[in-house]
């Protein structure tokens, strides 16, 4: 929802200024894409009783 928001507010400006917003979007779904099948992983592995 954030990266609809950040995309449709820069739209609006100059294209210059849409650049950034373009590149966070782009980075935060890179990361997501690797951080969450990590999690998933992690939080299936056993747990070790201490």
């Amino acid at each position: 929802a954030m990266s609809v928001l950040l995309l449709a507010e820069a739209s609006t400006q100059q294209s210059r200024e849409s650049l950034p917003a373009a590149q966070l979007v782009l980075w935060s779904t890179l990361l997501s894409l690797i951080s969450v099948p990590l999690w998933a992983w992690l939080l299936n592995q056993p747990t070790v009783a201490m």
